[in-house]
């Protein structure tokens, strides 16, 4: 009889490789956290989060603090077998309850990404949210506004509706990257009240002709 696994197709089989890689390399990273090195991110790139190990020891889950999701997807099939939602990114993140810094990139997510976020890791300071196919709205950043310590918002090339003067009320950002958005009006809700709370703006790739 053959093994379980050439059962599994074959690009099932190198995500699932990737998964041990990237456990490995972060735990190599992070073996002696007495020595104080630089934080090592948890780097998943095109795997499936249904594949993910859920009986990693604690102590290997506790030290996860940053995390790279790049072109992750629930699991194979369908396009709708493979769009995280709520409940599965609730079941994943469970797994990383120290986490504080998230940068997602591409994949498939269902809307209403940043109130999953929120929910999922209310303690998150860093998060980026990058050319995923999604919309962003006024109701998206209400939701954002909730991560009491988020310092760090980076939305490189997303999609923005038109939101009221409002839309950045409740945020207070060292950093907002709005970079390759598409932008070629100054948006309103940049005013200098919210200016006024950010740090540092980058606008970098946008196609504004005049500015405030």
């Amino acid at each position: 009889l053959g093994s379980p696994r050439q059962h599994i197709p074959l690009r099932r089989q190198r995500a699932r490789e990737r998964i041990g890689l990237a456990v490995w390399e972060h735990w190599r990273r992070t073996i002696l956290p007495e020595l104080g090195q630089p934080a090592s991110r948890l780097i998943l790139f095109q795997v499936s989060l249904a594949d993910f190990p859920t009986d990693l020891p604690a102590f290997f889950r506790q030290r996860v603090r940053s995390m790279l999701l790049d072109e992750v997807i629930h699991t194979d099939g369908l396009s709708h077998e493979q769009m995280i939602g709520d409940s599965q990114l609730q079941a994943f993140a469970a797994h990383f309850p120290e986490l504080t810094a998230l940068d997602i990139r591409r994949g498939h997510w269902n809307m209403g990404l940043p109130q999953m976020l929120t929910r999922a890791w209310p303690g998150l300071s860093a998060l980026g949210l990058r050319e995923i196919f999604i919309i962003l709205g006024e109701q998206d950043f209400k939701a954002l506004s909730a991560l009491k310590q988020l310092r760090w918002l980076d939305l490189r090339g997303m999609q923005l509706v038109d939101m009221p003067d409002t839309a950045l009320d409740g945020l207070t950002l060292d950093y907002l990257g709005l970079d390759w958005m598409g932008l070629q009006t100054w948006p309103r809700w940049l005013h200098n009240g919210a200016l006024a709370r950010i740090g540092e703006l980058s606008l970098l790739g946008n196609h504004l002709s005049e500015l405030p």
